[in-house]
């Protein structure tokens, strides 16, 4: 007779599904961007993606997600994939948005640009509605960007760069953003910090890419690798590193803890088996699990509470592997 499957504690599973949800945001974010980016690009209209600007005459830097750089004007778009629905935080998620009505500096330019919330079309109607209790930006909707195509559509307020506006020009006033997903897949990572199993995700994938089609182990050098996939992967954001080597030590480090790579920090050899991770369903939402799970994010409950230990950290729980 079978085993029952395990019910997950809810803490566990909600801890899963909040990671999952991340992960989703996050790729999302950089699919939008990337589409906007070379679109954009193609069009003679240059996009900086996560630059620093000053607020004139303020000693104050801030980063908006997108400014888009026009021949008549420029323009800042301002990305939020959700919006809060308790009325104070929406509030004060907009006003963070509107602070950039003033002037701007960036590089040797000073400019007042124009102000746009990027969000998902879903989010647009319920924002409408609210129309009359807050003071509203430019709203750029988008659809949830597939393998190729995105589409944005301006639902409120106007935006008046030449350049810009003009791509926004069929009859419907919708934007069709069709990219060959090749081109974008370069672009993986912003200055944002990423959830620690997608940088995994993507490290062992390209991994994997390394090895001949019968090899079961493929050894790659450390500095080798982050050079390669820097080089597949060409700086986007200020000119920094897609991939740091932050970011790949904490991938590397869950890779180990799965078992599918051995690391030896001396000689800067990984050594991984490629055929870990064949079997196990969609990869990102499994490494969300393992990662919920292995970093006790939701400790097991005991008959004696007092006897309860507390979760390690991220870093205590690190400093605990072997090399």
């Amino acid at each position: 007779m079978s085993q029952p499957s395990q019910t997950l504690r809810p803490a566990l599973s909600e801890g899963i599904e909040g990671l999952k949800r991340e992960v989703r945001l996050y790729s999302d974010a950089i699919a939008l961007y990337a589409s906007i980016y070379l679109h954009f690009q193609r069009h003679q209209v240059t996009v900086h993606v996560e630059p620093t600007v000053k607020i004139k005459g303020k000693d104050r830097s801030k980063v908006p997600d997108l400014l888009v750089e026009g021949l008549t004007g420029w323009a800042i778009l301002e990305h939020k994939g959700s919006l809060p629905m308790d009325q104070k935080l929406l509030a004060a998620e907009l006003e963070t948005i509107n602070e950039y009505n003033q002037e701007i500096a960036f590089n040797e330019s000073v400019f007042q640009p124009e102000v746009a919330l990027l969000c998902p079309h879903k989010l647009t109607s319920d924002l409408m509605s609210k129309k009359d209790k807050f003071k509203l930006p430019t709203i750029v909707s988008y659809s949830p960007p597939t393998e190729k195509t995105c589409t944005l559509a301006v639902e409120n307020g106007t935006l008046k760069g030449e350049k810009v506006s003009g791509l926004f020009s069929d009859e419907n006033g919708h934007l069709n953003m069709d990219i060959d997903i090749t081109e974008r897949w370069k672009y993986k990572f912003v200055r944002r910090e990423p959830p620690i199993p997608y940088t995994t995700h993507f490290v062992w994938g390209f991994i994997s890419l390394s090895k001949d089609a019968f090899q079961k182990e493929v050894t790659v050098q450390y500095n080798k690798l982050v050079e390669q996939i820097n080089n597949v992967c060409p700086p986007w954001c200020a000119e920094a590193k897609q991939l740091s080597e932050g970011r790949l030590n904490k991938a590397i480090d869950f890779l180990r803890l799965l078992g599918w790579i051995k690391y030896q920090s001396k000689s800067g050899e990984i050594t991984a088996h490629t055929t870990r991770g064949t079997r196990v369903g969609r990869m990102e939402e499994y490494l969300c699990e393992k990662f919920v799970k292995y970093y006790g994010l939701a400790p097991e409950p005991e008959e004696e509470p007092r006897m309860r230990k507390r979760a390690p950290t991220l870093e205590e729980f690190f400093q605990r592997q072997p090399d």
